[in-house]
């Protein structure tokens, strides 16, 4: 890769993650689905377990790893919402290795990426479906990118993926 691309990635990204901190660090907290993934992730760093000790709707894949990352860092909505910045980078990276993976030109990703990041960045948030959408396109970007490869590791890896939507959001894991 070139140093002058390389270069203008990482600034590019700086970018993305500067207004994904601008927009989900200062926002009121009145969105219910924010605080409800928050409880359900702070019962887990607290040793409750889903169903017993507490309801949950949706299944607890995404509210199990939130909950033990509050409790190495503290259970603040604070540390919610530094993972749902990393979740959300996440997706707009995957998202631009995609696209260079079907070879698209540089600066339309970057217009691509940018106006997607606008249109999204009042719904940011560390949210199940999100999580899904994370896993859809990781697994798209590992079937691009290995699709002449056939080997059974990667198959099963992807299979493992496509079956951790289930344990985020049942309907979801059920189509996939």
């Amino acid at each position: 890769m070139n140093k002058k691309y390389l270069l203008k990635d990482i600034l590019f990204f700086i970018f993305l993650i500067i207004i994904a901190c601008s927009s989900i660090l200062p926002k009121a907290v009145n969105n219910l689905d924010e605080l409800w993934n928050f409880n359900f992730a702070r019962n887990f760093a607290n040793d409750k377990l889903p169903y017993k000790d507490f309801n949950m709707v949706q299944t607890p894949l995404l509210s199990f790893v939130a909950g033990m990352i509050l409790k190495v860092f503290g259970t603040e909505l604070l540390v919610m919402r530094i993972l749902a910045i990393i979740l959300s980078i996440s997706i707009f990276f995957i998202i631009y290795k995609i696209l260079m993976n079907l070879k698209i030109s540089r600066k339309i990703i970057y217009v691509f990426l940018l106006a997607l990041m606008l249109l999204c960045k009042n719904y940011l948030c560390i949210d199940y479906n999100f999580a899904v959408l994370f896993i859809i396109l990781l697994t798209t970007f590992l079937e691009l990118k290995y699709i002449e490869k056939n080997s059974f590791k990667k198959d099963f890896f992807i299979g493992l993926l496509v079956r951790n939507i289930d344990f985020n959001k049942t309907n979801n894991g059920n189509f996939f």
